[in-house]
């Protein structure tokens, strides 16, 4: 049975969008963006009318609207700004524990940039993996419908696509679109001289893919950045982007730069969104009200399969814990009985590699191998 995906905005995910970009968060006082974008005569050639994705405010702005937020958001607030070793953008870190929602939030908080601000690039950078941007990809498809019918962002045009050495002429139309862009990318397509994006394809090529996204300054957003820039070659990679300013979305950040919203997973817990946590003699039972899932096991044999441990319903209305087969495109809503608390996942990916073992479901959630959302039963 074919399920459509029904969103809804959570409290939490409204509070995460609107302190970094809402009239009143992180960029507060920033000007509205007026760029427009023309070509020169020549192939690949493009020009700037005006300066473009840049911050209008000062550094000393950012911090006094960066500890506003921080207060508001339960956190310590910071005495300055973290740099990132000396380049002359500023990282955002928002933390966001698995399962909460956060390819949902960073959607969001794109088209609301462009509301408030007017910033039309973006970039998300994911790690090495093409099941990991195509689970990205997915689950912006699966979010259109629901973004295109939303009050506040109905009249956006926005565009998405995953880069490929293939489409790097794309880049010119990347600069030059008067629409919003979001161009999904892996770590391992930039971060070396070798790759099309540096060199281009050709010596007939004016210009390097590379020069036009540098040459708009995007918002860079990236995805798990534990597994992007946490060494020196991903952090001049990012720098060679040229960014605006850089937003990092994870639940486990290795760096943490400028702090601006939390939902750990006590806080999550607080909210009833995740797993209970086991506390010494404590012991937190099933509750079948809360969709769980654990990845037991992944597997390519005969194509891309794994096992996922769910609250199933049988015939008879019983609910229990079972595993159950599945492949990409399984619906968990079919595998658990029809259960509404599963409407949510259907399997986009199965990742069966070594260090990126996990499944991805097209609502951006992304399990790994033993990991688990939803409550689980502690012994």
């Amino acid at each position: 049975m074919a399920v459509k995906l029904q969103f809804k905005e959570k409290d939490f995910q409204q509070r995460a969008v609107h302190s970094i970009a809402g009239k009143e968060g992180l960029f507060k006082g920033q000007e509205l963006s007026d760029s427009i974008y023309t070509i020169k005569q020549g192939i690949y050639d493009v020009s700037i009318d005006a300066d473009v994705q840049k911050l209008t405010i000062s550094g000393k702005r950012v911090l006094e609207n960066l500890q506003a937020l921080q207060i508001k958001n339960g956190l310590s607030p910071s005495v300055e700004l973290d740099l990132y070793d000396g380049h002359d953008f500023l990282n955002f870190t928002v933390e966001m524990e698995t399962g909460t929602g956060k390819t949902f939030v960073y959607t969001n908080t794109i088209l609301e940039l462009h509301k408030n601000f007017g910033w039309k690039k973006f970039v998300i950078v994911v790690p090495p993996s093409t099941a990991i941007r195509e689970g990205v990809i997915n689950s912006l498809k699966a979010t259109k419908e629901y973004f295109n019918n939303h009050s506040d962002y109905a009249h956006i045009s926005y565009e998405f696509f995953a880069y490929k050495g293939e489409i790097a002429q794309k880049m010119r139309s990347f600069a030059n679109s008067s629409n919003v862009q979001i161009m999904v990318i892996t770590k391992g397509s930039f971060d070396s001289a070798s790759n099309i994006m540096n060199k281009g394809k050709s010596r007939e090529d004016f210009r390097t893919p590379i020069e036009f996204i540098r040459e708009v300054r995007p918002v860079v957003i990236i995805d798990e950045p534990q597994s992007v820039d946490t060494q020196d070659v991903g952090k001049e990679a990012i720098a060679s982007l040229n960014p605006c300013v850089v937003l990092r979305y994870s639940a486990t950040h290795k760096n943490v730069y400028n702090l601006v919203y939390k939902l750990g997973p006590v806080e999550a817990h607080r909210e009833s969104l995740v797993k209970e946590i086991s506390v010494s003699s404590i012991r937190a039972y099933k509750d079948f009200n809360k969709p769980y899932i654990k990845v037991v096991d992944v597997e390519h044999r005969n194509g891309y399969k794994a096992k996922l441990e769910i609250d199933w319903r049988n015939s008879k209305g019983v609910v229990e814990r079972k595993v159950r087969p599945a492949k990409v495109g399984s619906a968990l809503y079919d595998l658990s009985g029809e259960r509404d608390f599963y409407a949510d996942y259907t399997v986009s990916n199965i990742d069966t590699r070594e260090g990126f073992q996990a499944v991805y479901f097209n609502n951006g959630v992304v399990i790994p191998l033993n990991g688990s959302v939803g409550l689980e039963q502690f012994a």
